[in-house]
């Protein structure tokens, strides 16, 4: 995909909203159009991995192994939202949770190498970026306390 229709499609995501004109323009060269299948998995629990995934269209859900090895879908996340933010932006490279495409699903995908490629070039856009997944993580804590407290 060129980048012009990388471009187009980050309008359709509020986490370059912060983005000017020519950050866009830049970012685009970072990012990586990738199309996964129904049942295809993106991430895969306990392994390595080093990519943020921004989702366009369709549906994926993130299931975790309990601890009696049972599989327990802990959400379902569609258009505009993250996954795999940690291991671009965190301490851990190793994913804590498997991400599986439930339609067809498009996503802008981000690698930790050229995450850190931007903090060195263009600093202030990493930090936009790097912001705009800290405001996701902390809507996550939120939703994650309130099913806490729903449950007890």
């Amino acid at each position: 995909m060129d980048k012009n229709s990388i471009k187009n499609l980050m309008t359709e995501i509020h986490h370059f909203d912060e983005l000017d004109h020519d950050e866009v323009n830049m970012l685009a060269n970072y990012l990586e159009y990738k199309k996964i299948n129904s049942g295809t998995p993106l991430i895969h629990e306990g392994q390595k991995g080093s990519t943020i995934f921004y989702i366009l269209s369709g549906k994926v859900k993130v299931t975790r192994e309990s601890i009696s090895s049972e599989t327990a879908v802990l959400t379902e996340r569609g258009k505009g939202a993250t996954v795999g933010e940690l291991a671009v932006v965190g301490l851990s490279n190793i994913r804590s949770a498997t991400v599986t495409a439930i339609d067809e699903t498009e996503c802008l995908a981000l690698s930790k190498e050229k995450y850190e490629n931007l903090i060195e070039k263009q600093p202030r856009t990493a930090l936009k970026i790097l912001k705009s997944v800290a405001t996701s993580l902390c809507q996550r804590v939120q939703e994650l306390s309130g099913q806490v407290a729903d449950f007890l």
